[in-house]
């Protein structure tokens, strides 16, 4: 937490230099710099072409999967904006940083989880999240999915 990296990280932001933070794990530390990245970025993948889009892609995955707080700051974000205008490619977005996240293992789809309803229903979310978390199955959780 050095004040010092800080600031200089949000000076370079206030740039405008937002693309070139977003390769940086680091950016994602700080909330502010971290907003202001994927503002940017989420503007600029609305904007922009197919083939541009898919190029923008792995660098939008790094940042906002870096740690839980992004990833589900990032998808709140995207619900949030998908409310408000035309959502087919913040629809496509959530769904890439989902397919990102569950690459990350069982942390990964733990979060997934979180975001479903399932929660609601806390047997069948267990049973699920441990056959999933260790691919394999057990008579008691199939028995619990079962009834």
């Amino acid at each position: 937490d050095c004040l010092l990296l800080h600031f200089a990280i949000q000076r370079i932001s206030d740039a405008g230099f937002q693309t070139e933070i977003a390769s940086l794990s680091s950016a994602s530390t700080y909330f502010s710099v971290y907003n202001s990245v994927l503002s940017n970025i989420l503007q600029n993948l609305i904007e922009v072409d197919e083939m541009q889009f898919s190029s923008l892609l792995p660098d939008f995955k790094k940042i906002c999967t870096h740690s839980q707080h992004t990833y589900l700051y990032t998808q709140a974000m995207i619900h949030k904006l998908q409310m408000e205008s035309n959502g087919y490619r913040l629809k496509r977005l959530s769904q890439e940083l989902s397919l990102g996240v569950l690459d990350k293992g069982p942390l990964g789809r733990r979060m997934e989880f979180l975001l479903t309803t399932i929660s609601n229903y806390p047997e069948l979310y267990s049973a699920l999240f441990t056959m999933l978390s260790q691919n394999a199955t057990n008579p008691a959780d199939v028995m619990k999915l079962f009834n």
